[in-house]
């Protein structure tokens, strides 16, 4: 049984300031949930974990799925949390929630529209240390202004090998997204291309070339939806 208090706020603000949820959350619940473990799961062998509450996920590299340490604020979620694993080969994510609406100065609550729903599974395997894999499919149903209603599918593939002392590490990956935002068609995507390399020297600085591309609506105006949405991730 976990709870987290957290108390967001802003002193001594200038005028004109733009005061939002991103700073301001104040006296609020930023996690309160119940969880099981089991070490082997009907004797598979395998540890599974569950949670049901409010909770915060990391996935991946945080792109899409974070719990910001940055930003004054963070990203929380109220529904169930489930993973089922071996050691540290593989793991499979599965969650279904309802994101939490952060209110300045009132308690905060999830999205009240009976249909605004996050949801998902993520699976990592790392046995190969040189060839690691993420694959993901996330699905996001919120019920905002009718302009602004988003229905989407991510589609993801990450490949990559961490960062290591002499070694060379890279990261590649590419995320799609299909559905609709408002009364349009959406589909758009991003790629991320990395390479490094770590030096066995003191401090053991790192050097990193990489590349990024989202893309965006050409035509605000048009039938279509361009512009790549990531989601909860941190910017």
């Amino acid at each position: 049984f976990l709870v987290e208090y957290q108390d967001a706020r802003s002193y001594f603000v200038d005028p004109g300031e733009i005061r939002n949820n991103t700073t301001i959350n104040e006296n609020d619940i930023q996690q309160l949930f119940v969880s099981a473990t089991s070490q082997d799961f009907f004797s598979t062998g395998l540890r599974a974990d569950v949670h049901v509450g409010r909770i915060n996920m990391d996935m991946g590299r945080r792109r899409l799925v974070a719990r910001n340490v940055f930003r004054n604020t963070v990203n929380a979620f109220d529904g169930a949390h489930f993973m089922l694993s071996r050691s540290k080969a593989w793991s499979l994510r599965a969650f279904i929630t309802k994101p939490v609406v952060r209110e300045l100065t009132r308690l905060d609550e999830p999205f009240a529209q009976a249909g605004s729903l996050f949801w998902g599974t993520y699976y990592t395997n790392q046995q190969l240390s040189w060839l690691q894999t993420d694959l993901y499919y996330l699905g996001i149903q919120d019920q905002n202004t009718t302009a602004n209603q988003r229905k989407y599918s991510t589609f993801g593939l990450r490949l990559f090998k961490g960062p290591r002392v002499g070694e060379f590490d890279y990261e590649i990956e590419s995320d799609w997204q299909t559905g609709r935002r408002g009364t349009r068609e959406h589909f758009a995507h991003f790629q991320h291309v990395e390479a490094g390399y770590t030096f066995n020297r003191p401090w053991q600085p790192r050097f990193v070339a990489l590349y990024e591309y989202a893309s965006g609506t050409a035509n605000p105006n048009g039938r279509y939806d361009q512009t790549f949405d990531s989601l909860f991730g941190v910017r």
